[in-house]
């Protein structure tokens, strides 16, 4: 019955959400790191290939006349990148229980009972683009925290299965490369508290002129060395450097001494999310790939760092197909990928205690 301020009674409906007025769906945001715009790639790989590397020894001694005496070495060596197979399937069924046309989306799918493709297309569109973002988002993890066999991974709850392939990190930490390396430490609770602009306590700002202090010297006038960290730890930098009034646009030029990076690649690079260490050529840069991983800060030249893979198209194009044999659209996604660290002994691996 009808209350008296009551004209229409509504107690037999439920009430009503608008599911489907909207003109667009929006897809899943994942941050998509900076790696592979900076570092050296190695295209065409189908299981291993080789990167040839050169160590000299300079020697330099009185000159002299007489009997020619060879003092200084040269040695050929040579790192082993081997890529990983690895694939992503989906099955998408047309008909039937839990499929597209119980929910809100049969009210922008194609008449009839029978589909040829993907739909409805604003579902095609989104799905499409929301893969070739998530497959960018592994690529840049895997490169950074795969452990292959390992097992053991590198943060609490990574996003993605690390034993996948072997990234950065294990190339550096896990393999013989660790002798080679320069290693240090830094205050994880102090980098996580950056400090007010008149204090006299360490901050994230003095611990990168510290990390900084440790690079071996031949590699300080590198034109690309960079600080790969995660995005949270390079919140906690960047908040430090406006509380000691640094303007961060003053810290963001565009980037083309980087080897084989073009103007559109630096500007990709989003000034929001790499800075130039105040006093120095060392390029801060956050990645996606070290999420989870405060606890780490890579150094080095980046042409130093090496990806490889397959094809350039392999991480936004995959193949999504009608099976009449399962009533069912399918996708899969097959791409390689591998990591390599050139010469080790030019980078510094900082942990955080």
């Amino acid at each position: 019955m009808a209350s008296n301020n009551d004209s229409v009674i509504l107690t037999a409906l439920s009430t009503y959400i608008d599911q489907i007025s909207a003109k667009k769906i929006l897809s899943e945001i994942v941050l998509t790191g900076h790696t592979n715009m900076l570092v050296s790639k190695m295209p065409n790989v189908k299981f291993g290939q080789t990167i040839p590397v050169i160590t000299s020894n300079l020697v330099i001694t009185q000159a002299s006349s007489g009997i020619f005496s060879p003092t200084g070495s040269v040695t050929l060596s040579q790192q082993t990148l081997q890529v990983c197979d690895l694939m992503s399937q989906e099955f998408i069924p047309l008909n039937g229980a839990n499929t597209l046309e119980q929910y809100w989306t049969n009210n922008t799918m194609t008449s009839g009972s029978t589909y040829d493709s993907l739909t409805p297309k604003i579902f095609a569109s989104v799905y499409v683009s929301d893969k070739t973002n998530k497959l960018q988002d592994f690529i840049e993890f895997i490169e950074w925290q795969g452990v292959g066999a390992a097992g053991s991974t590198y943060s609490s709850l990574p996003p993605y299965d690390p034993t996948q392939c072997t990234g950065f990190l294990y190339q550096l930490e896990q393999t013989g490369a660790s002798a080679s390396i320069v290693t240090t430490t830094f205050s994880s609770t102090t980098f996580n508290t950056p400090q007010p602009q008149y204090s006299t306590t360490a901050d994230a700002i003095s611990i990168l002129d510290n990390l900084y202090a440790v690079i071996p010297t031949n590699l300080k006038d590198q034109p690309d060395l960079v600080a790969f960290m995660s995005y949270a730890n390079f919140t906690r930098y960047t908040t430090a450097l406006r509380n000691k009034n640094f303007t961060l646009n003053n810290l963001n030029p565009l980037l083309p001494g980087f080897p084989g990076q073009s103007i559109n690649d630096a500007q990709a690079i989003s000034v929001a999310w790499n800075v130039q260490h105040p006093g120095t050529n060392l390029r801060v840069v956050a990645t996606s790939g070290l999420s989870g991983c405060d606890n780490k800060i890579v150094i080095g030249p980046a042409k130093n760092f090496w990806f490889g893979y397959d094809s350039d198209k392999d991480s936004t194009s995959f193949r999504i197909w009608k099976s009449e044999d399962m009533n069912a659209i399918l996708f899969r996604a097959l791409f390689k990928a591998g990591t390599q660290v050139a010469y080790p002994q030019y980078c510094v691996v900082a942990t955080g205690k």
